[in-house]
């Protein structure tokens, strides 16, 4: 008896061998088949260490599962520093489950070190892009092995002074110089730009670089700071960067100048013309809604304008605002190597703004009667904003005139952009 339920447990397991030896591939996947694949390797959160080294990248590096009994034509891999797959780089398989392949040709398309990189995979077959996966994230090394190696980490996202349309922001900043990954971050996020005031935020439980906020005051202006942690030592904060919640079209426009927290270091160094390089512009916003303050519609508030210095001493800086983005008509500003613009102790009114009246903004250095380069431009919008449909107008219209055929450029400025008689 024995015997022979050994002959027929053998006479299975053949069997058995012989059905999968003889069952056909897996089917080609029609669109319909296709499912969110399964990632397996790197694992959410998973750090990588120094390998992938800068110049290559580990063969079958990315890995996943599919369930669906068919083969998709190819799977398509992305990843990205940024969430929102911002300038992803991508891979491609003929319906292997790992990339990059083992025989390919390195570097393929090679990680950076201390980063945070976020991927997923979705199959694809006759055209038809199926479901992606969840995104996993992870990160590369070095990691961080003393507090003394903590660098201040560089910000992102938002831009300094950027509107915010939503209750909710994201902060997205990244490892600085030196480059190692710090055990976690402490975000400080206030409504005082001094700092001195509470903490919205906590420290971030892993090194990510980004965080969602809570839900945030509309109409107000916050400030925030990022600080690597290890061994509960806090390394250096980063840069203070400002942005303003502006959901509700009853929001004040931005009427009074904030403190904001400026590094007005600058070298000693008196600049020499090939020193000069574009200021950076700080306030107004770019895109922002101002108020007009008290007193007559061309009064311009002290240190209306302000940006950042550059890094030696120039002779001026030569500020000019225009309702003409071709500078026509452009009125200007000039300082003693001052970063605001106009003076605290200026007589009003400062050649003064419209209501109602879109403006374009830039700065540049100047030292030895030669122009550096300017600065990038911004806009603003002037008030009041109409506060019903009937508020309303027609818009005016101002140029090219009925029929005109338009010969040369902007009036009221010289061939280097300055205003004429200035």
């Amino acid at each position: 008896m024995t015997k022979k339920l050994l002959l027929l447990s053998s006479l299975f397991v053949l069997g058995l061998g012989l059905t999968a030896c003889n069952r056909p591939a897996a089917d080609p996947c029609t669109p319909e088949d296709l499912e969110p694949p399964t990632i397996t390797l790197p694992g959410h959160y998973y750090h990588v260490g120094t390998a992938p080294t800068i110049g290559s990248l580990t063969p079958e590096f990315f890995q996943w599962e599919f369930a669906p009994d068919c083969t998709p034509e190819h799977f398509k891999i992305k990843f990205s520093p940024d969430r929102h797959f911002g300038s992803a780089r991508s891979g491609m398989t003929d319906g292997e489950l790992t990339w990059p392949p083992t025989g390919a040709t390195y570097p393929q398309m090679p990680l950076e070190p201390a980063t945070e990189y976020f991927w997923n995979v979705r199959g694809w077959t006759d055209g038809v892009n199926g479901p992606e996966s969840e995104t996993r994230v992870f990160f590369t090394g070095p990691l961080c092995s003393s507090a003394g190696e903590l660098g201040p980490p560089e910000l992102l996202s938002p831009d300094p002074g950027e509107i915010i349309s939503e209750l909710y922001a994201e902060l997205h900043y990244q490892v600085g110089e030196p480059k190692c990954v710090p055990e976690t971050y402490l975000i400080d996020l206030q409504t005082d730009p001094t700092f001195s005031g509470a903490n919205l935020l906590t420290s971030y439980g892993i090194p990510g670089t980004y965080v969602l906020t809570d839900e945030l005051t509309d109409c107000t202006t916050y400030y925030w700071r990022v600080a690597p942690l290890y061994g509960g030592e806090q390394g250096p904060f980063s840069e203070t960067r400002a942005f303003n919640v502006s959901v509700s079209p009853d929001c004040p426009m931005v009427s009074a100048i904030p403190d904001l927290v400026v590094d007005t270091s600058i070298m000693s160094l008196m600049c020499d013309p090939e020193d000069l390089t574009p200021p950076e512009l700080l306030w107004p916003p770019h895109n922002s809604q101002v108020g007009m303050a008290e007193g007559p519609p061309q009064f311009i508030p002290a240190e209306f304008f302000q940006w950042s210095p550059i890094n030696c001493f120039p002779d001026k800086y030569k500020l000019r605002f225009s309702h003409d983005p071709d500078w026509g008509i452009a009125r200007a500003g000039t300082t003693d190597g001052e970063i605001i613009w106009p003076s605290p102790d200026a007589e009003f009114p400062q050649v003064g703004m419209e209501p109602a009246t879109e403006y374009f903004w830039n700065v540049r250095a100047w030292t030895d009667g030669v122009n550096g380069p300017d600065s990038p431009t911004w806009t603003f919008f002037t008030g009041p904003m109409c506060d019903v449909p009937a508020d309303l107008a027609a818009p005016e219209l101002i140029e090219p005139d009925d029929g005109a055929h338009r010969i040369g450029v902007g009036l009221g400025l010289d061939e280097h952009g300055d205003v004429i008689g200035a």
